[in-house]
């Protein structure tokens, strides 16, 4: 019999979860901007400094962008997203994918990319094609799996 180990999450990952949970959702719009830090300690019942941590983690996902004398406001995270704003997607959905599922979405994935390559090469001229070379040279560099997928998903980013 195996037992877990209990872990409790922080007020500010409370936070971060809720506030993924509204832009993911909708209620909170793409352009959208957010209250002041002291109006969001008010309504939240937390400290500024769970606000504060919390958006600059939402910032480094993705999801908002802190703008220095002006607020913080919704980001289209499917533009400006990483690879940690996909797990964060895939937690708002259950985040759960069954070993047949992730094959599935592999084979299409190949599928895919094949079909996409040939458009970028149809669409666009060499010196377009050129700007994803570094990129490619990076993926080459990398040390490790997690810095390579980093990279893939900059790659199919752009």
């Amino acid at each position: 019999m195996g037992f877990n180990k209990i872990v409790a999450v922080s007020m500010t990952e409370l936070f971060v979860q809720q506030i993924e949970n509204m832009i993911l959702s909708g209620e909170l719009a793409i352009g959208e901007q957010l209250p002041p830090a002291r109006e969001l300690s008010v309504k939240m019942g937390v400290s500024r400094t769970v606000i504060s941590a919390g958006l600059v983690e939402l910032e480094k996902l993705g999801f908002v962008e802190i703008r220095t004398r002006q607020g913080v406001f919704v980001c289209d995270y499917r533009r400006k997203g990483s690879l940690e704003t996909l797990i964060a997607i895939m937690r708002y959905n259950g985040g759960a994918m069954r070993k047949n599922e992730v094959k599935s979405l592999l084979e299409t994935r190949d599928a895919m990319e094949c079909l996409c390559l040939r458009l970028v090469c149809e669409k666009n001229d060499v010196a377009e094609i050129e700007k994803l070379s570094p990129i490619l040279d990076s993926l080459r560099d990398a040390r490790n799996a997690d810095e390579a997928a980093e990279r893939v998903f900059s790659f199919h980013h752009e």
